[in-house]
């Protein structure tokens, strides 16, 4: 019985912090208060889990990290090289095709969408 209050004592203690943050911010972050104490409680209660959730915040960490790089880089005013330096250069590569254009011309099929053409839009998509 100890044991088990041992292990709800931590559930406890995320939850009252929670809603006391909750009520003194005038519950304006409700959402984010509550889903901490429910991941907080559930690594207390399910420390199995742990090293996925790990895993899973280093990734995520990783993926943030690289998304405000590139917003960065976005409105970063020295330029290097011009945008069409890259193309420039493919092109005079490979006879004055760019290489996404002899794929294209080569896998794509107007009249038809294909596994390869839903899942590398999808792909596409989530660099928006």
């Amino acid at each position: 019985m100890l044991s088990k209050a041992r292990r709800l004592l931590p559930v406890a203690s995320f939850f009252a912090i929670a809603f006391t943050v909750d009520h003194l911010t005038g519950q304006r972050y409700s959402s984010v208060w509550g889903s901490a104490a429910i991941i907080a409680s559930a690594v207390s209660l399910f420390p199995a889990i742990r090293p996925a959730l790990a895993a899973f915040g280093g990734f995520s960490a990783i993926w943030v990290v690289f998304n405000l790089v590139r917003a960065v880089a976005d409105q970063w005013p020295m330029e290097i090289a011009g945008a069409d330096a890259v193309s420039r250069l493919e092109s005079a590569l490979f006879g004055g095709r760019l290489p996404s254009e002899i794929l294209q011309s080569f896998y794509f099929n107007p009249g038809q969408a294909d596994g390869a053409d839903i899942v590398l839009s999808i792909v596409h998509g989530s660099f928006l």
